[in-house]
Formats: structure tokens, sequence, C-alpha cells
């Protein structure tokens, strides 16, 4: 019949798309695959697994001086190295960071990063000022970046790369995170901008369309002022690779690298990885003697009476003799693992250790763990 489309196959090609078989073929505007056909290919492409993969938009993000600048130089140089960073692998890629703010700084903070961590071919560095809404600057950037080709590129940070950028406008906003993406273009690279996070909050700074458009984003919190030196906490407001939630901490360690025409000693921080083990891995790890020292607490609080058996949500219908968070917590208190508090309850600090601590068994394979229950493994 005139006008009449005869079967799916031709109704597709009607609009230029096409019904590929096993493996697609670059024919057609739109590839489809039929359901019992999609595959697990993507599933194994990573930068940092779990939490990274090529072409995602990441942002690390967080007060004035709570490390985020340190956090990125790690990141970058564990990637550059491929080595295991916090627990998770890495592919051994190739780095570019993009210092727009105070670049010459930048510059030596990676010599302390090279004399902390080592020397690594494949990373590279950017220290220039630059203006990502001036269309010469951007292609001459992008020049660069289609010739070292890199997998990975780090701007730090959005506000200087981007300057006289109105934040809380959505077209303003619109505009940098589509010039964000377009850099990972010549390369297909990922992209992690350094970004600030407003006075309160928990998301990053300005339109909400900057988070909404991140396939992961970074919390980092400084520590408190009783221990302005103390660890780092980093946690993920959105994972597309991995779960969300408390990521892991790390550390600042001032390196001294000479001194300078007065005699006076150069020092500068580099992040580095607390608990940091030779050989990690997913399960088992080795415990750190704090850990180890928790577990066993743990393990005392499980031989007493007064707990129950319940079905763990996570794991079906399976029964096991779990401890509410509850139970935990004051168990641990009696053991005289928390600080005493005249005004009862935990402080801040004590929260922080508890939650560290029963995250790092959970990762490394001791114990089960929800928002309500906590049993062993």
């Amino acid at each position: 019949m005139d006008g009449h489309i005869s079967s799916p196959e031709a109704a597709l090609a009607a609009v230029g798309a096409t019904v590929t078989p096993h493996r697609p073929k670059a024919a057609g505007r739109f590839q489809v695959r039929a359901f019992d056909q999609c595959r697990l290919d993507h599933a194994g492409r990573y930068i940092i697994k779990g939490v990274l993969a090529p072409g995602d938009l990441a942002l690390i993000f967080g007060q004035p001086g709570c490390g985020k600048s340190l956090l990125g130089p790690l990141l970058a140089h564990a990637v550059a190295e491929g080595r295991w960073i916090f627990g998770r692998r890495t592919r051994k890629l190739r780095v570019l960071y993009i210092a727009a703010e105070a670049g010459a700084d930048m510059e030596v903070r990676f010599v302390a990063l090279r004399e902390q961590h080592g020397d690594v071919d494949h990373l590279h560095l950017i220290a220039d000022t630059i203006d990502l809404r001036n269309p010469e600057e951007e292609r001459a950037l992008k020049a660069v970046i289609a010739q070292l080709r890199p997998d990975l590129i780090f701007v730090d940070t959005l506000a200087a790369a981007f300057p006289g950028l109105e934040e809380n406008e959505a077209k303003d906003m619109g505009r940098a995170v589509a010039a964000l993406r377009a850099l990972g273009e010549p390369s297909g690279a990922a992209v992690v901008a350094i970004h600030h996070a407003p006075k309160e909050g928990l998301t990053p700074r300005g339109h909400g369309i900057l988070n909404g458009a991140c396939d992961v984003t970074m919390r980092v919190d400084a520590p408190g002022e009783e221990e302005p030196d103390g660890p780092r906490r980093v946690t993920f407001g959105k994972n597309r690779n991995g779960p969300s939630g408390h990521a892991f901490t790390f550390g600042m360690e001032l390196v001294e690298l000479g001194t300078d025409a007065d005699g006076d000693t150069i020092r500068r921080p580099v992040a580095v990885e607390i608990d940091r083990e030779e050989t990690p891995t997913p399960r088992g790890r080795r415990l750190t003697e704090t850990q180890e020292g928790w577990l066993r607490d743990l393990t005392d609080m499980f031989a007493e009476p007064g707990l129950a058996t319940e079905n763990v949500p996570v794991l079906g219908m399976k029964s096991l003799l779990t401890a509410t968070r509850t139970q935990v917590r004051e168990g641990f208190r009696v053991r005289g693992r928390f600080e005493t508090n005249p005004h009862g309850g935990l402080t801040d600090l004590d929260r922080r250790r508890l939650s560290d601590n029963l995250n790092a068994l959970r990762d490394k394979g001791k114990i089960g763990l929800t928002a309500d229950l906590v049993w062993l493994l």
C-alpha cells in the first residue's frame, strides 16, 4: 500500500536509524540494539575504578583551605603512574593538569609531589592563566589537548578558568559546563574541575545546573578547629560509577624542597593517603593496628547477649546476628574509644572516627553495614 511501511526494519530505515547485529556499525544517525543484544562493554571502562570513567565530567569542591587542590594532583599522579589509590585500581594513562589559579605555586607543589611520590611519565602541567570564555584561548587550549591526547584533564579552578563567570546564572553556568565537556572531546578524556563550595550546603557553589550535569561530585571537608592538620574527609554527592556517600580520607604533609635566596626553607604541602598499603586489594586487605583494635572490640560486642537476629535487606532473607548502630556506638564508648564529652553524645571528631573506622572495616571485607545495622563477615 502506498505510504505503508511493511516492517520495523523499514520503519527504522525511514528515519535514518539502523538495527545493528551483535556489534553496532556506523550507519545512520542512531544505532539501535535489541534488548538481548545489550552488552557489558561499558562497565569495564574506567580511569579510577568505581570513581571515574572516560568522558566523565567530575567535580572536586569544598571550602577554602580544605585541600581540594591537594587531592586533584594526588589523583593525577596516581593515574599517570597507574597505581592503586584509596583502595581503587587505576589505569596508567596520560594526564594534563591545568592550574589556572596560582599556577606558579602549583608548579612548586608539583615538585613537592614528585619528591613525595616519585617521578612519572605522561603527567603534564599548564601553569598559565586562561580564559575559557575567550574563543581564541579555548581553541589554543584544545590544540594543546589534541597534541598531548590526555585521558584525564584537571581544571583548577573553575572560577579561575572562566573569569567573570556569573555562577548563579543558568545560561553562564550552562556554557561553562559545555566548555568543560568540550575539552575532553579531542581525546575522549574525563574532565575534573576543582571548584568552591558555598558557606552553607553540601552541593557545589553556583547554579544547580553544574551539580546536575556532573557524573561525579566529590566534596572535601576540612578537619575541625581542634585538629587543623587532621584528615580531610571526601564524600561522593553523585557517583555514576559506584556508591555515593563517604569515599575516603586523606592527609597533608609538608615537603622540604631546599632553601631560597634568603636561606629560608622552601616547603609545600602534598596530599597523602591515610593507612596506605603496599599491595591493596578490594577485599581482605591487611588492617592497620588501629583498625584491628576496633575490630577486636566489635567482635567482643557480638559475643555479648542482647543482639538480635535480623533479615538483612541487602542480603535478601538471610538471617544474621546484627547490632544496631546505637548498640555499636555505646559498645565503643564503654571500651574507651571516644573522648569524654561533658554535654553527652559524641564530639564531631569522635563521630568522624566512628564513621571512618566502620567504613574501613566494611571496605576491607570484615563487616557488613547499612544505615541502621552492623554485622560481622
